[in-house]
C-alpha cells in the first residue's frame, strides 16, 4: 500500500513540472482522515466536572482548474475546490 502510494505520489510530482509551462485545465482528487480528541472542564460552585470525546473524521474532495501563462514567468491559475467530511 505505501508503495502504491509513493509512486502515485511520484508520478504526480513528475507530471506537474513536465505540465508546468503549458495552458491547460486539470483535474485532482483527495480523501482525507483526521481524529480529533476533545477535553472539557466545567467548574461550579459546588463541583467540577471533566468530560472527554474522541471522534474520527473521513472525508473526499475534488479540484477542477485551468492554468494559464502569460509568459515563463508569469501566469495564473483558477480552480474551484470541493471538500466533504464524513464523521
Amino acid at each position: 500500500m505505501k508503495k502504491t502510494f509513493l509512486s502515485l505520489g511520484v508520478a504526480c510530482l513528475l507530471s506537474s513540472s513536465l505540465l508546468a509551462e503549458q495552458n491547460i485545465f486539470f483535474i485532482g482528487a483527495n480523501i482525507n482522515f483526521a481524529r480529533i480528541a476533545q477535553e472539557q472542564e466545567a467548574n461550579t460552585f459546588l463541583f467540577t466536572a471533566w468530560e472527554k470525546s474522541n471522534a474520527t473524521a473521513f472525508g473526499a474532495g475534488a479540484l477542477i482548474g485551468y492554468k494559464h501563462f502569460f509568459n515563463d514567468k508569469l501566469g495564473f491559475r483558477a480552480y474551484l475546490d470541493a471538500n466533504s467530511n464524513i464523521f
